[in-house]
C-alpha cells in the first residue's frame, strides 16, 4: 500500500511503502518479548498480569503494568529529546546522530505498544480511534478551536 504524507506546503511530499500487517507483526513481537519478559519477572518474584489479564483496564495489575510501560516509553521519549541539542535561539550547532535519535524512538515505541497490549488495544482498535481522533482534530481546525 502506498501513501503521501502530508507536507507544510513548501516541500515535496513524501511517498512510503506502508506493509499492512507492519503494525500486526510489531504487536505480535511485542507480545512474544512481554510474555518472555514476564518469565523474567516472576523469576524474580513478582507478579506481572498474565496474558488472560490483558484488555482488563479495570484490573488493577493490569493498570500498574500500564503506568509502568507508560512511564518507560517517556523515558525513553526523553532520552530522544536529550539527543536534539539545538535550539533557535543558540548561534552554534550540533550535529544529530539520526541512528542514535531513532533507537531511541523506537525503544519509546516499544513500550507504547505494550501499554497498548495490556490495555486490550489490538492495530484496528488504535486505528478506529486514531481516526476518529484525526476527524475530530479537523474539525476543531475548521472550526477555529
Amino acid at each position: 500500500m502506498t501513501q503521501t504524507l502530508p507536507t507544510t506546503g513548501d516541500e515535496q511530499p513524501e511517498t512510503m511503502m506502508v506493509e499492512q500487517d507492519l503494525l500486526v507483526n510489531m504487536f505480535m513481537q511485542q507480545a512474544r518479548h512481554r510474555v518472555a519478559y514476564d518469565e523474567i519477572y516472576r523469576r524474580r518474584g513478582l507478579n506481572p498480569p498474565s496474558q488472560g489479564q490483558w484488555g482488563n483496564i479495570q484490573n488493577p495489575d493490569v493498570q500498574a503494568a500500564i503506568r509502568e510501560a507508560l512511564a518507560y516509553a517517556v523515558e525513553e521519549a526523553y532520552e530522544a529529546v536529550g539527543l536534539l541539542k539545538n535550539k533557535p535561539w543558540k548561534e552554534t550547532f550540533r550535529e544529530t546522530d539520526p541512528d542514535e535519535f531513532y533507537n531511541e524512538l523506537a525503544d519509546a515505541w516499544h513500550f507504547w505498544l505494550e501499554v497498548m497490549i495490556y490495555a486490550g488495544m489490538t492495530p484496528d482498535l488504535i486505528a478506529k480511534h486514531y481516526f476518529k481522533m484525526a476527524e475530530k482534530n479537523e474539525q476543531r481546525r475548521e472550526e477555529g478551536y
